[in-house]
């Protein structure tokens, strides 16, 4: 899996997929785009009173400068970020 920062010339877009946080449920999706932050859902997981998984889906507010700092997920050699569409 391969991951960079934002590029000068490149700006955060619905669909990005970056690294939020450390651990197995530490990525996240931008889902929201306002004029200085983002809004980003991640799943997270808990274990119930008795032992049962309990999934669940958190959203964040992320501002466009710490957004800059994130890790985002690229497609192989060429660099790209994964869910933008291409040619």
């Amino acid at each position: 899996m391969k991951m960079r920062k934002y590029r000068a010339q490149e700006s955060p877009e619905i669909g990005d997929v970056f690294q939020l946080c450390d651990g197995p449920y530490g990525s996240a999706i931008i889902t929201e785009m306002h004029e200085d932050h983002v809004i980003c859902e991640r799943i997270h997981a808990s274990t119930g009173l008795l032992g049962q998984i309990q999934i669940g889906v958190e959203r964040v507010k992320v501002s466009d400068e710490s957004m800059r700092e994130k890790m985002i997920f690229t497609t192989g050699p060429s660099g790209r970020i994964d869910n933008r569409l291409r040619d």
